[in-house]
């Protein structure tokens, strides 16, 4: 989910302390528990203030083999420790690097046996010539007839055309020799390793997938209402949890012409540069509306504070609050909307006007006799 109902979610998670077993048996004690308690406002809150977006490579590339083959080795760096250890995710590689080998007896013999060729190939190329020189000589003496010489000159052809079909399965051969060695197109990071040394490659298995991360996308979604008010080139704000106390600044290269027709959300694209590598593909960040000069659209809604919610342990990842109905405190199912202000918007379940617990609803079962201190 992409709205701010997300990150609503969260803040509770964060506040509250859940209620545990709100439809146990009351406490055996019959003196009321005192509580404080709040009426139900109105509260005015903007939609999609917040978006959570992942980090993904700006570019990236799939490094696979073109021949089949053993994996022999990988690619050597230095761990922290400073020993050598075979390529792994997350390190860092430049263009052209050689990033593995496959066993290679088996494309140096088809080599050999192509040279082997050519070298057989170039002996009856010269024998051919020598009996075309011959025949041409005696035909001019009038010691050949001219089916014998233009026998000599098709057997000259026919040693040319083995030579160059030779020479081409040489080529072939060599080919296939240097694409035992897999080497990386670009400089960038390794997102994924699939193979390890000692598997078994084929023709178009991907061992690597590299991204360059000098720069990143944060792809997210937004619903219509804000979709309008976003263009090309307009620039935001994003940060992560995983980099404490900082943001990232971006722009806007990509807007969807079209919804998803699962979501019916708007992607997005910002591109953030990211030269000190601070942020690394997978990492979830939030892109931040505010003061962007959008017009984001508003809803009203019955709002509570946030101490006012308590955690459903009847209906696992629902949300309730306690009401006041005379002496008892009553349990009442909630739909949580987005933060608004200090509080919570209340989508459905309880109405303006009643009162609900906002000091010690944790501690509360459903029924339990209260006294409301002001």
């Amino acid at each position: 989910m992409t709205t701010r109902t997300v990150f609503s979610t969260l803040a509770l998670a964060s506040v509250l302390g859940f209620a545990a077993g709100c439809t146990a048996t009351p406490k055996a004690e019959t003196a009321a528990t005192p509580v404080r308690a709040e009426r139900v406002k109105a509260a005015t809150a903007e939609r999609g203030v917040r978006y959570s977006a992942q980090i993904i490579p700006v570019e990236q590339v799939s490094v696979a083999f073109k021949t089949s083959g053993y994996v022999l080795d990988l690619l050597q760096v230095r761990d922290s420790s400073g020993r050598m250890r075979d390529l792994e995710e997350g390190d860092a590689v430049s263009a052209g690097a050689i990033l593995a080998h496959v066993e290679e007896r088996d494309y140096q013999s088809k080599v050999a046996r192509a040279e082997a060729g050519i070298a057989q190939a170039k002996a009856g190329e010269e024998k051919a010539l020598h009996d075309l020189n011959r025949a041409e000589a005696l035909f001019k003496a009038d010691a050949l007839t001219k089916p014998d010489l233009d026998a000599a000159r098709a057997a000259h052809q026919s040693a040319l055309a083995q030579s160059a079909a030779a020479r081409a399965d040489l080529e072939v051969a060599a080919t296939a020799l240097r694409d035992t060695t897999l080497r990386s197109p670009r400089s960038g990071v390794v997102l994924e390793r699939k193979l390890d040394r000692g598997a078994l490659a084929s023709p178009g298995t991907v061992v690597f997938t590299i991204g360059a991360v000098d720069s990143l996308k944060a792809v997210f979604g937004v619903p219509d209402a804000v979709v309008h008010q976003l263009r090309a080139g307009m620039s935001l704000t994003a940060s992560a949890d995983a980099v404490v106390d900082r943001t990232f600044t971006g722009r806007v290269t990509m807007i969807a012409p079209a919804a998803d027709s699962d979501t019916h959300l708007f992607s997005v694209e910002v591109t953030i540069p990211n030269r000190d590598g601070a942020l690394r593909p997978g990492m979830i960040a939030t892109i931040q509306l505010e003061n962007q000069n959008v017009d984001l659209p508003k809803t009203s809604a019955p709002a509570v504070p946030l101490t006012a919610i308590v955690k459903h342990s009847a209906n696992h990842g629902s949300y309730a609050v306690f009401v006041v109905d005379g002496q008892q405190a009553k349990l009442r199912p909630v739909t949580t909307g987005p933060i608004a202000g200090d509080g919570i918007q209340i989508a459905n379940g309880i109405r303006e006007g009643e009162q609900v617990i906002v000091s010690g609803a944790a501690r509360l079962r459903d029924g339990e006799r209260i006294t409301v201190i002001p």
